[in-house]
């Protein structure tokens, strides 16, 4: 068995990947986007909060 179809095997009508349904691998894939992309966003606007904090006691 090739590596691609022990990653991704079709039992019956509902497709597995990872031995996990379709819904739940692409709800944990999703999620875990979304949280990586926050995090960036997060992390580059943010990124000259120090700068804001020197010019406010002036």
């Amino acid at each position: 068995m090739t590596l691609i179809t022990q990653l991704h095997i079709r039992k019956g009508f509902t497709t597995v990947m990872f031995g996990l349904p379709d819904f739940t691998f692409f709800v944990i894939v999703g999620v875990s986007l979304i949280w990586v992309l926050y995090t960036l966003v997060f992390w580059i606007l943010s990124k000259n909060w120090h700068l804001a904090d020197e010019t406010e006691g002036q």
